[in-house]
């Protein structure tokens, strides 16, 4: 079974251009010794990383055969992808690095091309993080999972409309409602920081002619990471209670890479498809 351990890599980071061609570098940690040649393979990912079946190959992969030597091992490397991956408004690009040695294959962590941090950049991002997870201890904060919802698969075959592509069944048991086969990504732990007590939203909804709908709204923030989207559910941990991402707003950046996010979450209905969807391994 593939080496998944994340503490072969020090770093990934990704020099992006929409048009242009993208720069993925990375850097093995000192204490990497594992025996020559090393095989190195770019990958992809539309979807903000997720299972390995979604991940494609980014050209074919290249081997570092420098002889064994403790003072010769490259600590890192460089790749280019000269293909368009971004089309619309959302950037869930994510890379990784893929290393096969003789004694194992190890995968770096997805690596996002929402900007590119300096060193320097990178470890405070981290402190601020830290930081907030620190302040959260002696506030109110809510264990939870994050199901990102896809935006990049196998069209539903169920649903959707041949005609327009629009979504014909909000609870179809393929996509979940979402148009695209099995419309989440298996389920992430995530805390909500600074929840906010629940309020009423009521409005008249004229474009699905539902009438007026009353929806339980509630605010909260969350780390960058796991990157938060419109449109993603997140699920609190005790209750099951499972809310719709309406709104996301990035409290603190460095570099466009996002350290703090507010949400504003809506409940979803108890008989809503969102329900069935599993949390196993969490």
């Amino acid at each position: 079974m593939p080496n998944t351990r994340d503490n072969v890599f020090s770093r990934v980071f990704i020099d992006y251009a929409v048009t242009g061609v993208t720069r993925i570098s990375w850097h093995l940690r000192k204490g990497f010794r594992d025996i020559q040649p090393h095989t190195f393979q770019i990958q992809v990912n539309y979807n903000g990383g997720g299972a390995d079946t979604e991940w494609c190959a980014v050209g074919s992969s290249f081997i570092n055969a420098h002889s064994y030597n403790c003072d010769t091992i490259p600590s890192g490397g460089t790749a280019d992808d000269d293909k368009q991956r971004v089309f619309g408004k959302k950037f869930d690009v994510v890379y990784r690095v893929k290393l096969t040695t003789p004694q194992g294959v190890y995968y770096s962590k997805p690596a996002n091309i929402l900007g590119n941090l300096k060193k320097h950049q990178w470890l405070v991002l981290r402190a601020m993080q830290r930081r907030i997870k620190l302040k959260a201890r002696s506030l109110v904060s809510h264990e939870g999972y994050l199901l990102k919802r896809k935006t990049h698969g196998a069209a539903c075959g169920e649903c959707l409309d041949p005609h327009t592509g629009g979504i014909t069944d909000s609870n179809c048991t393929t996509c979940q409602g979402t148009g695209i086969v099995d419309g989440y990504w298996q389920a992430a732990q995530d805390i909500m920081y600074d929840l906010s007590p629940e309020t009423q939203h009521v409005q008249k909804d004229n474009s699905l002619n539902r009438g007026t709908i009353s929806d339980i709204v509630v605010r909260g923030s969350f780390i960058g990471v796991p990157g938060i989207s419109s449109r993603d559910i997140w699920v609190e941990k005790d209750s099951d209670k499972r809310y719709i991402v309406h709104s996301v707003k990035h409290l603190a950046e460095i570099n466009q890479v996002p350290v703090h996010v507010a949400a504003e979450l809506r409940l979803v209905e108890a008989s809503d498809i969102v329900y069935t969807i599993p949390l196993e391994g969490n």
